[in-house]
């Protein structure tokens, strides 16, 4: 019996090493995305806790229209500091959410999977996915807003020869989201009216739905909110 036991612990070591050898990517990334939800999760009950201060904040200065402590909050939570010239607020659990890639590669479908593993907001529910000869839509339409951009920012991780682009969009606005390059956890974008804005992967973005509008933003993107409809409705 003992040498059976020695024999299943051999094996099992042997077979732990052929997965990190020939999946080296995969592990990583699950690794890193279980060791991130422990500080993400500490970082949301932070924001949780201080909650109050910031809305008697908001209130104090809406009240007396001045903008002393907010315009250093808003600036703070971007590794970039990017600032904040106004707020565009979105309900978008309204929003139809796409995400567009000049790709029609199977890689597709395991890194939507992967994505979902490591990122607990990412809602895959009623999950569909569209080709046509040249490019691949993803609709995601239970998705909340960290959940969204998290996915906009893996896909461009992980297919770094594509080009990966959110499109967002109701009844009477609609916005494109690509990774910013300048800042880790940045994403940057352009509304139908081509206000340009970003938002931070740091923020807690499904309590703090808007967009931060800064006109000074580079958005390195030929595409437009009107040629992605075009595109999904093709796809669809």
């Amino acid at each position: 019996m003992k040498y059976v036991f020695e024999g299943l612990i051999i094996i099992g070591i042997v077979a732990l090493i052929v997965t990190i050898i020939k999946y080296p990517k995969d592990i990583g990334k699950g690794l890193l995305g279980t060791l991130s939800l422990p500080f993400r999760r500490l970082w949301t009950l932070i924001r949780f806790l201080l909650l109050p201060f910031e809305l008697l904040i908001l209130f104090l200065e809406h009240k007396f229209d001045v903008n002393y402590l907010t315009k250093f909050i808003d600036s703070e939570s971007s590794s970039t500091k990017k600032q904040t010239t106004e707020r565009k607020h979105i309900n978008f659990k309204n929003f139809k959410k796409y995400v567009i890639i000049n790709s029609t590669s199977e890689q597709i479908e395991e890194e939507v999977r992967e994505a979902d593993e490591c990122c607990l907001e990412l809602n895959l529910v009623e999950l569909r996915i569209s080709r046509t000869d040249t490019y691949t839509v993803i609709d995601v339409p239970q998705t909340g807003f960290y959940g969204y951009n998290f996915l906009i920012q893996w896909l461009t991780n992980s297919l770094k020869e594509n080009q990966i682009v959110g499109f967002a969009s109701n009844a009477s606005f609609s916005f494109l989201t690509i990774s910013s390059t300048e800042g880790e956890n940045d994403m940057i974008g352009r509304t139908d009216t081509y206000k340009k804005f970003w938002v931070s992967l740091y923020d807690d973005l499904d309590n703090k739905e808007f967009l931060r509008i800064n006109e000074k933003l580079d958005v390195n993107s030929q595409l437009t909110t009107v040629s992605l409809e075009k595109m999904v409705r093709n796809a669809m």
